[in-house]
């Protein structure tokens, strides 16, 4: 989840308010003397990841959202200043294409955390059952990122 922080222009903004999700979690895991509560943490864990990953994309939207209006703003004023009359000047933004990610568990899309496997039959059957889930993911627009 850093990894994909790291590539974003807010970064700097963002990065120690997630470290330090993270790190609330790792210290109540090794301040837990119970196991069934420990088992739990990885589960908590998965679900920061994911929630933090649909938090970037969704300010990911709204940054390309405004650059767009930005964009057109700018060449309404450079419109205008050419002499463009103003009733001709194009001020709003032409539509972008904004493509959603969708952030989805491995575990989310099998129903299951492991498989058993006893013929090529069974292979066949859970290939085909996480074909058919994750193509029920699929949109228009949407990108489909399956974290393991």
């Amino acid at each position: 989840m850093l990894e994909v922080l790291a590539t974003k222009e807010y970064n700097d903004q963002k990065r120690s308010d997630y470290f330090s999700q993270f790190q609330e979690l790792r210290d109540g895991a090794e301040h837990c003397n119970n196991v069934s509560s420990l088992r739990s943490y990885g589960d908590k864990a998965d679900a920061l990841k994911l929630r933090l990953l649909n938090e970037m994309a969704a300010v990911d939207t709204q940054l390309a959202e405004k650059k767009a209006k930005e964009e057109a703003r700018r060449s309404a004023e450079e419109a205008q200043k050419n002499g463009t009359p103003a009733d001709e000047v194009n001020v709003t933004p032409a539509p972008v294409k904004i493509r959603k990610t969708k952030n989805v568990s491995i575990k989310m899309m099998t129903g299951t955390s492991s498989w058993r496997l006893e013929s090529k039959a069974d292979i066949d059957k859970y290939i085909a059952g996480l074909r058919e889930t994750l193509e029920a993911q699929l949109e228009e627009d949407t990108i489909v990122n399956v974290e393991f």
